[in-house]
């Protein structure tokens, strides 16, 4: 409990004073009416309002000639209010009371309406001049237990400290116990005959007892208190030695007979239990999202680690297929196989940067990576990586689009791109005949509605209504496997683009998924197409010097390839370090760097170089399997000039070389229209039956040499034949026998003879 309850030097040496003795004048009592926090209501036999204290006027908020002679049940809500009056009939009839001497929880009405849970504590008080009730009022829907005195006599001082919940102890001068309630007792573990007379120090533990004299005399000396008036939190002692802690409130009491005063004690040993277990959830907590931050560094190092092992690799798959394409021997078959080979290689390097995203959506969101792409191109993409899943059901798979033009748009091309062959991939599970389209419509300027429709098993009206949540899977799903995800994440996908997916579908008559985005067409400068135009050559035969800093054989061997054919005179390095000795002793226009070096890293091999050389002398190219936004920012703040992710594609390392050089290029145009069977006119088609029978033979059989040889013989004399032989073409170049085999037969149907 501490010192400061220390008290002045002794006045009375007679002992401990009566209750009569202490408030034996209506100042004393007027004082400690006053500093009760708790509201006291007097009220007569029939319910009228005598007394109130202030506490009472704060609480309820009404002042005193507002209640003073009012009933009591003002106070009370419904039904209190229609029983009170019965009640207190009752207990003069039968003397029997349910809530005097006790305390009860019940509801009481403020002055403004507002109902509020108190605890009632009723006392009766029997006097010369009539029976009087004294009540005391706890509110506790604010957890607040104070205690409260009356002021008329002894009889409303014994009622109040028989009510007050907290410990009141009210010591002389001298620090010596005059008086306790019922509460101090439970609290301490003493009899009143145990504290009454004793010095206050006896509740208090150690260095606290000792002071407390000292603390009493100084007070009296210079009149300064630290905790007279408010409230501080100390150290207090059972009976049975255990401490513990509490709140004490003190206030001066001044009479006729000397001066007391008050302490009201509120034990907190829960509040401090609770800052306590707080203060370990908070740390535990603190801890928990430093291991998460961990976890989640980790994580991002392993994914930006993972990348870069697999974009390794594949930077010789798909560098290695660009050195193909750009060799005129390999035939129109082989090239189409190669441009496949590439599709499915860029669709890959989508998947790995959508997995790198996972880094950033630790609170359940995505990005979007808007840019700008070739609608049309992107569409057939999807549907020329999912063609060997096609074939393998032996599926028909139709592509509607409103244009067979380059179609410019902007937006997140990898997710509208993952949504599609999510779609198509679903379909192509739950079809096992018939056929599978794709339908691209553009009904208002920037709108575009995407429908995937099949001829599968389709969706019961149930199925169709969870079809879309998470882990949900129709029973012919759990028959053809699958998590239950891909639909659900495509969804979400979907909806941060700004589009909404839904499906219309019956049971064993297919399904119909479809959904509309907002793709705004591109303003300003057109985006390069690399994939229309193949580089051929430096225009005007100029020739630059390009150094290329790699310990890659594999990566210095193809940029040797690729870029020698077009004009740049190439030399290579193994490392960093070997950079700035082969800029001492020749001259280069470029230089092509690298990330990943044995020595040093490719950045601080930049930095190194623009030590020396400033950024006017040569521009620099970083090479790098790592994308990470820190890779990429740390690489233009070393002072490279163009950041390159691996794989490259030849053409946009081209381009950004040419503009760092202001060089202009010799080009030829890749761009050609997709033959659909029924684009060919199979009447018109001068074609003997011999040579049709040996295509079908070849065909049934799978031997695509032979048939890849007998279609490169055939001369088309006119365009219907061109179409026929570029349709064959695609044919062979995706190995779709069974395609051509029903094309043939039908074919054959229109010779003459047949």
């Amino acid at each position: 409990m501490g010192s400061e309850m220390e008290l002045p030097p002794p006045q009375n040496e007679r002992g401990p004073l009566t209750h009569h003795q202490i408030f034996s004048d209506e100042k004393s009592l007027k004082a400690l009416f006053d500093v009760i926090v708790n509201p006291v209501i007097i009220i007569d036999r029939v319910g009228r309002i005598q007394a109130v204290n202030p506490a009472t006027h704060q609480v309820f908020g009404y002042r005193d000639y507002e209640i003073i002679g009012q009933n009591v049940n003002v106070l009370m809500p419904e039904p209190y209010r229609s029983e009170h009056d019965e009640y207190l009939q009752n207990y003069f009839n039968t003397g029997k009371a349910k809530i005097i001497g006790v305390g009860r929880d019940v509801v009481a009405l403020r002055k403004n309406g507002e109902e509020f849970p108190i605890n009632l504590a009723i006392s009766r008080m029997d006097r010369v001049d009539g029976t009087f009730f004294v009540g005391v009022v706890t509110d506790i829907s604010l957890q607040k237990k104070s205690e409260q005195d009356l002021k008329n006599s002894e009889a409303k001082v014994e009622a109040l400290f028989d009510v007050i919940v907290n410990p009141v102890i009210i010591i002389d001068r001298t620090g010596r116990i005059q008086a306790v309630n019922p509460a101090t007792r439970q609290v301490f573990g003493y009899t009143d005959d145990e504290l009454l007379g004793q010095n206050v120090r006896v509740l208090m533990p150690e260095p606290y007892r000792s002071e407390h004299d000292g603390y009493l005399q100084n007070y009296f000396n210079t009149g300064k208190g630290k905790i007279i008036g408010v409230g501080r939190d100390v150290v207090a002692l059972r009976k049975n030695g255990e401490e513990f802690p509490i709140n004490l409130a003190i206030s001066r009491m001044d009479q006729e007979s000397g001066t007391f005063f008050v302490g009201v004690v509120t034990d907190i040993s829960s509040h401090i239990k609770l800052q306590r277990e707080l203060r370990v959830a908070h740390a535990q907590a603190l801890e928990s999202q430093q291991e998460a931050e961990a976890a989640n560094q980790s994580k991002t190092l392993f994914l930006a680690n993972m990348s870069h092992e697999i974009r390794t690799p594949m930077n010789a798959v798909l560098g290695y297929a660009q050195v193909l394409q750009r060799n005129e021997s390999i035939s129109t078959a082989g090239q189409k196989q190669l441009q496949a080979m590439i599709r499915s290689g860029e669709h890959l390097l989508f998947l790995i940067n959508d997995i790198l995203d996972l880094s950033k959506i630790e609170s359940g969101k995505m990005d979007l990576n808007v840019a700008t792409f070739d609608l049309s191109l992107l569409v057939k993409d999807v549907l020329h990586i999912l063609k060997p899943r096609f074939q393998k059901k032996q599926l028909e798979y139709e592509l509607n689009y409103f244009t067979d033009k380059i179609f410019d748009v902007q937006g997140d091309e990898g997710k509208l791109r993952q949504s599609l062959i999510n779609l198509l991939g679903n379909a192509i599970k739950f079809t096992d005949r018939g056929k599978i389209v794709l339908e691209v419509r553009n009904p208002k300027p920037e709108h575009f509605l995407f429908l995937v429709k099949d001829t599968g098993c389709g969706l019961a009206p149930d199925e169709l209504a969870v079809v879309f949540e998470t882990f949900a899977q129709t029973e012919e799903g759990r028959k053809r496997g699958g998590a239950g995800l891909g639909l659900s994440i495509t969804k979400r996908q979907i909806a941060l683009m700004g589009g909404q997916l839904a499906a219309q579908s019956r049971a064993g008559e297919g399904s119909t998924f479809y959904f509309s985005l907002k793709l705004p067409r591109p303003s300003g400068e057109k985006k390069v197409n690399y994939k229309s135009e193949r580089i051929t050559a430096i225009r005007g035969g100029i020739s630059k010097r390009i150094l290329v800093a790699d310990d890659n054989s594999t990566n210095c061997e193809i940029l040797v390839t690729l870029l020698t054919p077009v004009g740049f005179d190439v030399a290579v390095v193994s490392g960093g370090k070997d950079v700035l000795s082969e800029l001492q002793t020749s001259q280069f226009d470029l230089l092509l760097i690298d990330q990943a070096m044995p020595d040093q890293t490719g950045i601080s091999t930049i930095e190194m170089v623009r030590k020396s050389f400033s950024r006017e002398a040569f521009p620099i190219i970083l090479l790098s399997a790592s994308v990470l936004e820190s890779d990429v920012e740390s690489a233009y703040r070393a002072g490279c000039d163009y950041f390159l992710p691996k794989p490259f594609n030849v053409e946009e390392l081209l381009h950004s070389m040419g503009t760092l050089l202001d060089l202009e290029y010799d080009k030829i145009s890749l761009e050609a229209t997709e033959i659909h069977e029924k684009d060919v006119q199979v009447e018109r088609l001068d074609i003997s039956d011999e040579w049709v029978s040996s295509m079908i033979a070849f065909s049934e059989s799978g031997n695509i040499d032979d048939i890849e040889e007998m279609v490169e013989a055939f001369e088309p004399t006119d365009q219907e034949s061109k179409n026929f032989k570029h349709f064959l073409e695609d044919r062979i170049a995706e190995a779709d026998t069974i395609t051509l085999v029903r094309f043939l037969k039908k074919l054959k149907t229109t010779l003459p003879g047949s």
